[in-house]
């Protein structure tokens, strides 16, 4: 048999290293406090370099950039975007090291995830946002410490799309540290013309109004909003209005459910303000608003909005408390279900207060709230688990449970398939490509998907074929046929919940594909779980089992840290609960080189 030849050989040899080499993306190392950290070195984690920046000027899609501790006195700007085919770009901090940076450029950039650092500015002339998210789409900004800043935590001048916040801590927005007269504060989040935002599991409190959009599709869950008081900018005199949500310009089309907004207790302050003429179609579902220094929401000007399943106690706190709750002003097609009133007004008069406007309401339980003269409102105390300590779930005895009713009905024809109208379908989203639609029951049919909501004909379309009946009622899969009022549905086995990582052991050795496995206990109150490694998410499983494969082939030889993050489904104070171990990744072997090839003389 004849011999290879020799630069046929080599070229197959090189090939197969090339393949060897690009299965896995690089990582990068900066470092200040090692001795010999350079912006000349390689990065690697024995040969750092000095500055954020340096990486940001050289990594690709698919790379990783960790920080160690120390405090980067950088604004970083990206010189490349990631991609949807070759991956993300990542700038994390090292595992739990404290990382400060003074800020990130990612205008007219795409697929980056900034993890786990803490932005802050230590004087008032850096006049510039924590993030400045201009024009960038496919960005996430995870896991961030943002406070004591100069100008918005984060801001997007406009164009930007699908983009993801969550997890981050943010205060003291707008007050720079050791700039005396310059505490007067500002917004956390804006957004000016922007679509597909997705705002989660934030914790925001000592600031101004606390998100103000603009553009469309915006979905904010499970944030917790608050504390903030009248002492917390001491330079703008007599304490901002606070509001949990200020759209500005023409926003359209946003959700707002389950987060956790209390204790701002400044006047005039509101869960939701919205003044926009141009605004339509907000949706506002199982928010818990507690000792709020206003009313609950005001609507101007603005139409078709929808409010049910929130929990509203101590409107008015700390201050003389007022007639209204709501207050829809030259705002029309507005709706509002099944809310629980507790404590929230003077209790004289009607809690709904309608200038030039028009809302439909009903099922709601008031209680030291007035009276909303409704068909079928409920008027008696909602007997809490515990209102004293703000557990605001249903007791076993609350009038609300199986007292609220269905958010709409269907007038298609009586029939089946994947698509039908209904009487009113701003109650419900497809999530719009940011998140997964909504699962709802139609009867007492099994759950379906959203897929689709056509709001200007009120047509439904669901992921899998179903069946109807002229005039079912459509509801939330999980609010069954005979809803409960409030943003908790009552459940005997409560609304706590836990995660544990079983296997691996920690302190083990893993090799390969390594199955992570939990254990979530109460897991319908559990949204996710996500699975970081050395502080970087890794993977998202929704549903039981939670469990992940990580691959660990080719990494590195050494102790990672596996860490399994529970995110709650419902409005809770306490966004996540984790559980965190250590394990030791050995050596693997790369493939081998082909076989039986021999260079010829």
């Amino acid at each position: 048999m004849r011999s290879i030849p020799k630069l046929l050989m080599l070229l197959v040899l090189l090939l197969h290293l090339v393949y060897v080499s690009s299965v896995y993306s690089a990582e990068y190392y900066v470092d200040r406090g090692h001795p010999q950290a350079n912006d000349l070195n390689s990065g690697t984690e024995s040969s750092p370099w000095l500055t954020i920046q340096r990486a940001a000027n050289i990594v690709v899609a698919g790379d990783t950039v960790f920080v160690k501790a120390g405090t980067y006195n950088e604004r970083v700007t990206p010189s490349s975007s990631g991609s949807a085919t070759s991956g993300k770009i990542t700038y994390a901090r090292w595992q739990d090291d404290s990382v400060v940076v003074r800020g990130f450029n990612l205008s007219s950039r795409s697929h980056i995830r900034i993890i786990g650092f803490e932005i802050t500015h230590n004087h008032g002339n850096y006049n510039y946002d924590a993030f400045l998210l201009t024009n960038g789409n496919h960005l996430e900004i995870i896991d961030n410490y943002i406070h004591h800043t100069d100008g918005f935590a984060i801001n997007c001048g406009g164009g930007a799309s699908y983009i993801a916040i969550r997890g981050n801590t943010i205060q003291y927005i707008g007050c720079p540290r050791n700039a005396p007269g310059q505490c007067l504060g500002t917004n956390v989040i804006n957004f000016e013309t922007s679509n597909n935002i997705l705002i989660e599991y934030n914790d925001i409190s000592r600031v101004p109004d606390f998100l103000n959009p603009g553009g469309s599709y915006y979905i904010y869950r499970n944030n917790v909003f608050g504390p903030n008081g009248v002492t917390d900018y001491p330079d703008y005199g007599g304490g901002h209005h606070v509001d949990a949500f200020q759209p500005n310009n023409t926003t359209t089309y946003a959700f707002i459910e389950r987060n956790y907004h209390h204790d701002s207790v400044l006047s005039n302050s509101h869960f939701f303000l919205d003044e926009i003429s141009q605004g339509h179609h907000y949706t506002l579902r199982e928010n818990v608003s507690l000792r709020n220094g206003g009313q609950f929401l005001q609507w101007r000007y603005a139409d078709n909005h929808y409010a049910y399943n929130n929990t509203i106690v101590d409107m008015w706190y700390g201050f003389q408390k007022q007639q209204h709750v709501f207050h829809i002003w030259d705002s029309y097609s507005n709706w509002s279900y099944n809310n629980i009133l507790y404590n929230a007004s003077n209790n004289v008069g009607n809690p709904y207060a309608v200038d030039g406007g028009s809302i439909v309401r009903d099922y709601d339980l008031v209680y030291n709230s007035g009276n909303p003269n409704e068909a079928h409102d409920v008027s008696a105390n909602p007997a809490f688990v515990n209102y004293s300590s703000d557990n605001l779930h249903l007791s076993a005895t609350s009038p609300a449970i199986n007292a609220g009713t269905a958010l709409t009905t269907v007038t298609s024809a009586t029939g089946s398939g994947t698509s039908l109208t209904v009487a009113e379908s701003g109650f419900f989203t497809s999530g719009w490509g940011v998140v997964t639609g909504d699962r709802i029951r139609i009867g007492s049919r099994n759950p379906v998907t959203i897929t689709n909501v056509n709001y200007s004909t009120n047509t439904i379309t669901v992921g899998s074929s179903t069946s109807w009946t002229n005039g079912d009622g459509v509801y939330l899969a999980h609010h069954g046929t005979t809803p409960d009022i409030g943003a908790f549905q009552y459940s005997d086995s409560g609304y706590s919940y836990n995660v544990s990582i079983t296997s691996p052991q920690s302190g083990g050795g893993v090799n390969g594909e390594v199955a992570i496995q939990t254990n979530v206990t109460n897991p319908d109150r559990v949204r996710m779980v996500v699975f970081y490694i050395d502080g970087v998410p890794e993977g998202t499983v929704y549903g039981s089992p939670y469990t992940y494969t990580w691959d660990t082939t080719g990494l590195t030889p050494k102790s990672y840290t596996i860490e399994a993050r529970a995110y709650s489904l419902f409005a809770d104070s306490a966004l996540t609960k984790s559980s965190k171990i250590n394990v030791s990744v050995g050596g693997d072997t790369p493939p081998s080189p082909p076989q039986n090839l021999r260079i010829s003389n």
